[in-house]
C-alpha cells in the first residue's frame, strides 16, 4: 500500500517541501494442507507403536539380529522367526514408510502436474513398492526351488527383511522432517536420508 509524508521547513527562508512515495507490497504467506501428512505420519507410528508394545521382545532380538549377529541366541531368532504376526506388520510397516518417503521425495515436483488427487499419490506409491518386493520375494523362491538352495535364498530373504525393518525405523523420522520443514531444507534432508540408506545396505552388504 502507498505511504506519502509530507515535510515543510523553513530552512534560510526558503520553504523545503519533500514528497517520499514508497509502496510496501504485501507478502502473504502461501497456505500449505499438511492433512495428507499428517495422518500418514499418525499412521506408522501408531503402527509402529502397536508392534513395539504388543510384542516387545521381537523389537529387542530385531535390534540385536541387526547390530550384532553373534551375539542373539538361538532361542532370539527362533521368535524372530516364528512371530508371524510380528513379521507381516514390520513388514506392512517397510513398505508403507518406503512409499511416504518417495512421496515426501517427489511431493513439491509433481504436486501442481498430476492429474488425479494428490492423496492418491502415496498409496499408489506404497501399492508399486508393494508389487515389487512381492515380484522379487517370488522371483528368489522360486530360483531357489529351482535350484534347490531354498535354505540360502531362505537366509537371503531373511536378511533383506530385517535390513528393510531397520531402515524403516530409521527413516520415519526423517519423513517427519521432510514432512513438516521448509522447502530450503529438502536438499540437506534428502542427502541425510540417501546417505542412511546408502550406508545401511553397503554396511550389510544386502
Amino acid at each position: 500500500f502507498p505511504v506519502t509524508i509530507m515535510c515543510s521547513s523553513n530552512f534560510n527562508g526558503n520553504k523545503i517541501k519533500i514528497k517520499i512515495m514508497e509502496d510496501y507490497q504485501a507478502n502473504p504467506k502461501v497456505f500449505k494442507d499438511k492433512t495428507i501428512a499428517f495422518y500418514a505420519l499418525y499412521f506408522l507410528s501408531l503402527l509402529l507403536g502397536i508392534i513395539r508394545y504388543t510384542d516387545p521382545k521381537y523389537f529387542r532380538d530385531l535390534w540385536g539380529m541387526f547390530w550384532g549377529l553373534a551375539k542373539v541366541n538361538r532361542d532370539s531368532k527362533e521368535h524372530l522367526h516364528g512371530a508371524a504376526v510380528s513379521n507381516l506388520l514390520m513388514n506392512i510397516f517397510f513398505v508403507c514408510t518406503l512409499g511416504v518417503f518417495l512421496f515426501f521425495t517427489i511431493e513439491h515436483r509433481v504436486s501442481t502436474s498430476l492429474s488425479f488427487p494428490l492423496g492418491l499419490l502415496p498409496l499408489l506409491l506404497v501399492v508399486c513398492v508393494l508389487i515389487i518386493y512381492l515380484v522379487k520375494y517370488a522371483a528368489i523362491q522360486f530360483f531357489g526351488w529351482a535350484f534347490k538352495l531354498t535354505h540360502i535364498t531362505e537366509q537371503y530373504i531373511f536378511n533383506v527383511f530385517l535390513v528393510n525393518k531397520i531402515l524403516a525405523v530409521l527413516l520415519l523420522p526423517m519423513i517427519i522432517l521432510l514432512a513438516f520443514s521448509d522447502k530450503s531444507m529438502y536438499g540437506t534432508l534428502l542427502i541425510i536420508s540417501f546417505s542412511i540408506i546408502s550406508i545401511l545396505y553397503i554396511v550389510t552388504g544386502k
